[in-house]
């Protein structure tokens, strides 16, 4: 069942065996901006709406312009795939008078598409045809 609250943090994840609760929002305004300042980011990540936190392995997403259902469908998603394939956990949403606040965990690991150049074609397929049932269990969400 995906939560509907405008605060939730999934305590079930593997992620709350690193730290004990989330931070506030006020800490992760204050840790966001001093990333954005410091351009501590890489490139596609500096953007004052972002910040990450390597000590906590925490990755969040702030704005006025996002929605709770996309906490929600990260959550949704993290519940259907997490026997199938390894996918950021969804920590939860915070609601911040006008700004969203979604937490995922962070995984310091080489996108697909960086590697993809050094995958034999064989891979390429097993990745393709993992991607294919990613999509097609997507499609029976509600």
């Amino acid at each position: 069942m995906i939560p509907k609250s405008s605060n939730f943090g999934a305590k079930d994840y593997r992620f709350f065996n690193k730290i004990a609760i989330l931070p506030s929002p006020d800490e992760i305004h204050t840790q966001a901006k001093a990333q954005h300042l410091a351009g501590v980011l890489p490139p596609l990540m500096c953007d004052h709406r972002l910040c990450y936190s390597k000590d906590s392995g925490l990755f969040v997403k702030r704005g006025t312009d996002m929605r709770i259902s996309q906490g929600q469908c990260l959550h949704g998603i993290g519940q259907l795939l997490k026997d199938e394939f390894h996918v950021p956990e969804g920590c939860g949403w915070r609601q911040d008078s006008k700004i969203m606040l979604i937490l995922t965990e962070y995984l310091q690991v080489p996108t697909l598409e960086q590697l993809w150049d050094m995958l034999e074609t064989e891979d390429r397929v097993s990745v393709s045809y993992e991607l294919w049932t990613i999509c097609n269990n997507l499609c029976q969400l509600e």
